[in-house]
């Protein structure tokens, strides 16, 4: 299982297909492969690790060591629960965050203004409004930004307009010919 795993993440010119085999197929191997042997590793390891509670805990260690050791099926299937909760906890922290700071960090790449007055979602928002916000007293600058559905060919798509003269100041984009 861990050769397959090692194979499929360090080993170069594998296909894509290949390598999610090997590390999907390594995966759980080696999950199968903990879980057969952990009822075989609860004794020792009780052992091992009672030892110096025994020594601090008192009579509760050893009642607690004993009851380990009692049935070491139900004790790994009860540590292998315990890990795979603590395991989905932590993927859905980790990808939750990673998500919210790569969100966050193309949106202030990008965006320079101190305020972006929007509406809701599918609610338009006049040219007017914004008209009569950008002469609001203690407003120095502004810039407009349209998006509406167009046809475009034979497919409907979301197109957004800019004022070319002013929306540089705000907003960064990493232009391209074509």
């Amino acid at each position: 299982a861990v050769a397959a795993i090692a194979a499929g993440v360090f080993a170069g010119g594998l296909s894509g297909l290949l390598v999610a085999l090997l590390v999907g197929g390594g995966l759980i191997a080696l999950f199968v492969g903990i879980a057969l042997a952990a009822p075989h590793l609860v004794t020792p390891l009780a052992r091992l690790i009672g030892w110096p509670t025994r020594r601090t805990g008192g009579i509760a260690a050893e009642l607690a060591e004993a009851n380990s050791a009692r049935n070491p099926g139900r004790t790994a299937s009860t540590a292998a629960a315990l890990m795979g909760g603590l395991t989905l906890v932590t993927v859905v922290a980790v990808l939750g965050a990673g998500l919210r700071s790569s969100v966050e960090n193309a949106v202030t790449d990008q965006v320079h203004a101190p305020y972006v007055l929007a509406a809701g979602e599918g609610v338009p928002f006049p040219a007017a409004e914004g008209d009569a916000l950008a002469e609001t007293p203690g407003v120095k600058a502004y810039s407009h930004v349209r998006d509406e559905q167009a046809l475009v060919g034979k497919d409907e798509l979301a197109v957004t307009g800019v004022d070319p003269d002013t929306i540089e100041r705000f907003y960064r984009f990493d232009w391209t010919d074509g």
